[in-house]
């Protein structure tokens, strides 16, 4: 979509995610606090709001649910032993 990101890891599970993202200037890493200043930072720089998503566009495609379905749909075709499209 192109839309800026201001990211708040909430669970440490997120930080290697979030810190990725900001290390690519995809996104700005904030926390609880500094959320609504880092946001408000974006608003007040709209060029570089603007530079930050397009670095996004480029970046990711939004095609990760269809490849991760697509890569489960497979894993159960192969463990299953059956046609998981009729299965329900």
């Amino acid at each position: 979509l192109g839309t800026p990101i201001v990211t708040v890891p909430v669970v440490p599970g997120q930080q290697r995610a979030t810190r990725a993202a900001a290390r690519r200037g995809l996104a700005i890493e904030a926390t609880v606090t500094s959320a609504a200043a880092e946001a408000r930072r974006l608003l007040d720089h709209p060029t570089q709001a603007a530079a930050m998503g397009r670095r996004a566009r480029r970046a990711i495609d939004g095609l990760g649910t269809i490849r991760v379905a697509g890569s489960l749909h497979a894993l159960l075709a192969r463990v299953g032993g059956r046609d998981i499209d009729r299965a329900a």
